[in-house]
């Protein structure tokens, strides 16, 4: 199996269960937490299939990749510092 492919069934595999224990405990928390999860997981999963198509284009989509990683880290660290 490609790198590619394979890290393309490891986001679809995340999205789908996200969404089946948002299905599963749908009864066990807030509408508006709900709603909080599945937009966050989508927009995860898209960020995610973007670097990992970007990655694939070249030796200009890694470092682009490399790039946006390097500030989704930075901008962890200041959140979690605050």
């Amino acid at each position: 199996m490609k790198d590619r492919t394979f890290l393309y069934i490891i986001g679809g595999v995340a999205i789908v269960s996200w969404l089946l224990y948002f299905a599963a405990y749908f009864n066990h928390y807030k509408m508006h937490y709900i709603v909080e999860g599945l937009i966050f997981s989508a927009s995860a999963t898209i960020l995610y299939f973007v670097l990992v198509a970007s990655f694939f284009k070249g030796s200009g989509g890694r470092k682009v990749t490399g790039t946006i990683l390097g500030l989704v880290a930075a901008t962890f660290v200041v959140v979690i510092a605050l």
